[in-house]
This record gives C-alpha cells, sequence and structure tokens, in this order.
C-alpha cells in the first residue's frame, strides 16, 4: 500500500499544482454559480416564464355499465368517459387553460400518486397549488344528471341513485398570492365542467370545495440550480483523470512505473483516492459559494456533501474510461471535458428530464409510497442529482433516499468497474 500512497501524493499535487486544472475543477463551477446568481438570483419567484404548473391527483372512478344507462344523456363526443371517467375528462379541460387573471400563460397540469409527493412539490415552490379529484366525482356527476332528468322528465332515470356531495380537495399556500388567484379559476373551471353536463345550476349538495394550506418556501430560480450544478461540476472534474494519465505517459513516468514491481490496483488505488479528494474539496468549495451567493436551501448540508463525494466514484469510472478511449493520453482531459456537457443534461443537472416510464408505481420511495421506474433511473448521476435536489429542496433525510442509493450504488460500481478495467487492459499494460 505504501506505492498506493505515494501514487496517492503524486497524482495529489498534479492536480493542485496546476493552474488549468484547478480552474476547471474548482474556478469554473464557482463562476458558474456566481452567473447564475447574478442572473436568476434576487429573491424573485421561481414559477418559470411560460406556464403556470398545477398538480392533480385523480382518485375518481367509473362503473362502466353506466354508460347503459346515461349514454345518451351525456354529449355525443364524451362517449368514452365511461371508461375514462369525469375525472379524467375534467383534468383534459385544465390542460392549456389560460389563466387571464393572473397571466397570460397556460396552466400546465401535472399528473402526481399521492398526497405526499405533490405535498412537496407545493412547499418547494415547484407548483402553485393541486386539485385533489376524490372517488366519487363520476358518480355525483351522474347523480346531477339525474336530478336534472327527473326535474325536466318528471322521473329520474335510475331512482336508486342520488345526488352525492363529492368533496374536491385544493392544496397550496393560502399567503401565495398566485395560489389565492388561480384557486379562484380552479374553482370556476369545476363549475363550468359541472354545468357542461347539467345544462342548468349545480342541485343544492352536489359538490364542495376544500381546502388545505400548504406553507412553502419562496425559492428562486437560482435555488433550484444549485443540487445539479453540484454533481455537473463532479463530472466535469472527471477530466482531471485525463490529465494526470496524459502527463504521466508525456513524461514517460507511466512506462516506468509499468516496469516497476506496482500493480495496476495499487495504481488505481493512489490514483482513484487522490480524485475523490481532490472532487470533495470541490463539493465543499461550492456549497459554500451557492449559500455566499444567497441559495436558499433548506435541508442538511453534511448529507449533501456525503452524496456529493459518493458521486465522485462514477465520474472517477467516466474519467477512466476516457483515458482509455485516448491511447496517447494527450485528448483524454479535453474528451472528458467536451462529454461532461451531454453527461450533465442527460443526468438532469441543468433541466427537468423528460418522463420515460418503463414500470409505473415500482419503486418505493422510502416514505411509504412508490414512484414510476424512469429510463433515467439506470444513470447514476441522474440518481445523484435527485438526492441532492430531495435533500437541499425539500428536506429529505439519509433514510428518506434509500431507492436513490441503492440505484446510485450499482451503477456507480458498474461504471467505475468498467472504467478500471478498459483502463487497465489499454492503458496499464498497452
Amino acid at each position: 500500500m505504501k506505492v498506493a500512497l505515494k501514487v496517492f501524493i503524486r497524482s495529489s499535487k498534479q492536480v493542485f499544482r496546476s493552474r488549468a486544472q484547478l480552474v476547471l475543477i474548482i474556478g469554473f463551477p464557482m463562476i458558474l454559480v456566481a452567473t447564475f446568481a447574478f442572473i436568476f438570483g434576487g429573491g424573485a419567484e421561481f414559477l418559470g416564464t411560460t406556464s403556470l404548473e398545477i398538480g392533480v391527483i385523480n382518485y375518481d372512478h367509473v362503473d362502466p355499465t353506466w354508460k347503459d344507462t346515461f349514454g345518451t344523456y351525456v354529449p355525443t363526443d364524451t362517449d368514452d368517459i365511461f371508461e375514462k371517467g369525469f375525472g379524467d375528462y375534467f383534468i383534459d379541460s385544465l390542460r392549456g387553460l389560460t389563466s387571464v387573471n393572473i397571466t397570460d400563460f397556460p396552466l400546465i397540469v401535472k399528473n402526481y400518486n399521492s398526497l405526499e409527493e405533490v405535498t412537496n412539490d407545493i412547499k418547494s415552490r415547484l407548483i402553485v397549488l393541486s386539485v385533489v379529484i376524490p372517488e366519487d366525482f363520476s358518480l355525483s356527476i351522474l347523480g346531477g344528471i339525474n336530478y336534472k332528468i327527473n326535474l325536466t322528465e318528471g322521473a329520474p332515470v335510475d331512482s336508486t341513485l342520488t345526488t352525492k356531495n363529492a368533496s374536491i380537495g385544493i392544496r397550496g399556500d393560502s399567503s401565495y398570492q398566485t395560489y389565492q388567484q388561480l384557486q379562484i379559476e380552479i374553482s370556476d373551471a369545476i363549475n363550468r365542467f359541472t354545468s357542461f353536463f347539467y345544462g342548468i345550476d349545480l342541485p343544492g349538495g352536489q359538490f364542495s370545495i376544500s381546502t388545505t394550506d400548504e406553507a412553502s418556501i419562496e425559492f428562486t430560480a437560482f435555488d433550484y440550480y444549485i443540487p445539479g450544478f453540484l454533481i455537473f461540476g463532479i463530472i466535469l472534474g472527471a477530466a482531471s483523470i485525463g490529465f494526470i494519465v496524459g502527463t504521466e505517459r508525456a513524461h514517460g513516468t507511466l512506462d516506468r512505473l509499468r516496469i516497476s514491481r506496482m500493480s495496476p490496483l495499487e495504481y488505481l488505488i493512489g490514483l482513484s483516492t487522490s480524485q475523490i479528494l481532490v472532487l470533495s474539496c470541490q463539493v465543499a468549495v461550492m456549497l459554500v459559494a451557492a449559500y455566499l451567493f444567497g441559495f436558499n436551501g433548506q435541508g442538511n448540508v453534511v448529507y449533501s456533501f456525503i452524496f456529493g463525494a459518493l458521486a465522485t466514484i462514477p465520474a472517477i469510472g467516466f474519467g477512466l474510461i476516457t483515458s482509455a478511449i485516448d491511447k496517447t493520453g494527450e485528448n483524454a482531459s479535453g474528451i472528458a471535458a467536451i462529454l461532461s456537457a451531454p453527461i450533465g443534461f442527460l443526468s438532469g443537472a441543468f433541466l427537468p428530464l423528460p418522463e420515460v416510464v418503463l414500470l409505473p408505481n415500482f419503486l418505493p420511495t422510502g416514505t411509504g409510497e412508490t414512484r414510476a421506474l424512469q429510463l433515467w433511473d439506470f444513470n447514476p448521476f441522474s440518481q445523484v442529482v435527485r438526492a441532492q435536489q430531495l435533500i437541499l429542496l425539500q428536506r429529505y433525510d439519509i433514510s428518506q433516499l434509500l431507492i436513490e442509493l441503492i440505484l446510485f450504488s450499482i451503477g456507480g460500481i458498474i461504471i467505475f468497474s468498467i472504467g478500471a478495467l478498459l483502463f487497465t487492459l489499454q492503458v496499464f499494460k498497452d
């Protein structure tokens, strides 16, 4: 292990003594943080620039057999409503609805599976409010139609079906002016939707709206970028592996090491541990810089640092892979730097990743709920970005991030193992 320690010291000195590498690993991420703090900080609430997002949880259930009884009493262009449910149709009526009283932006509707998920996003201001559609929403609509027919034709279609008092839930921060205005518009949308089927005023007691107050945090756009920047900086820092290996080759040091008694394992241990040290220092510096520039993160900084330090493992594997690809070692650092940007985007470091659901309601969240297995779950960098977001913006505890930790560990070990194998075969035994 003495040999590995010598490699560790030598590799660390190569990075810390190189101004170019220090700028790349520490200086550039800090400049990035400062730039985005200047552009997107300043305390402005982050709602996006083109839409207002609302969340919807749809518990509605409809019996398809009701079509035989009520099919002729609904508009002909809604024939499949007895398969989809009236709740789905109401959600569709909200999509793209222009919020005239607030802005000219359309509403963007995001579906949720649990109250816990929607509450977290409300608290973090990822959505303005949520609408919870009850299980008996469709049954209440049909009860209203039955009531209308009874008034207009003197007898109901189904004498056993009575009006139901369905309670539609709206959740949000009552101190948030946008929520107050949008709540009124959602209430109006509910009335318009039900009146479309009734053609008359609502029967007394047919629907009620309950509200739940959720205190939120006034995050800025800058706050949402920070968790991803922490990981992008680590990905970018993987270029230092190529720099070290390229320097060793250029000076002939690696050739001398290969004919010594040093094993590839000893070299990899020394090289990897030095990079863990360097990149962990980068995580600490970026966290300090973020808070100095006004980051409003509410989570545990120690947990954030731990996940950031763990992210160095796949990053080192990525650096080893690029070193193996470039046999001369001259361009390995440049290749890693160029590939850092697309890898950062594919990890969700800059922008939210689109949903690519493989298995719905498959993964436990660690809080008693489940979420879908996404394509991005196989990317360890995506997992650690998600973990940083949950820790810093939603105050998650380590125990609530078990599935992210498991998926990250599997993916991180695979990438590191591939990098170590390719490095040994293509570089050390070249």
